[in-house]
């Protein structure tokens, strides 16, 4: 579980809601003892590992990509950004003289 300084937005209480189900019954069926996980992934506390993330996906019959839209916007952003200067790069290397 990944420990986060600035709260991350998410859907995840939305699609919960959506799906009929409250705290309690999703972090059992979960197979959580609490509930504490789910509200603090919920409130963008901390990050759910993969395979909480898919079993997510899976109980409130969305794609992965939605729970966390926005963050993976942001990312795709950087990821895309990097990407490029390095392709750039790449392209100035293949043009230049030996």
């Amino acid at each position: 579980m990944a420990h986060i300084k600035n709260r991350i937005h998410n859907w995840l209480r939305k699609e919960r809601r959506t799906a009929g189900l409250t705290l309690k019954e999703a972090s059992w069926i979960l197979g959580h003892r609490g509930t504490c996980l789910l509200y603090q992934w919920e409130h963008g506390y901390s990050l759910p590992s993969t395979t909480h993330l898919l079993e997510l996906a899976l109980l409130y019959g969305c794609l992965v990509e939605h729970l966390y839209e926005d963050y993976r916007s942001s990312l795709k952003t950087r990821i895309y950004t990097r990407k490029e200067k390095v392709m750039d790069k790449k392209r100035e290397h293949l043009h230049d003289p030996i």
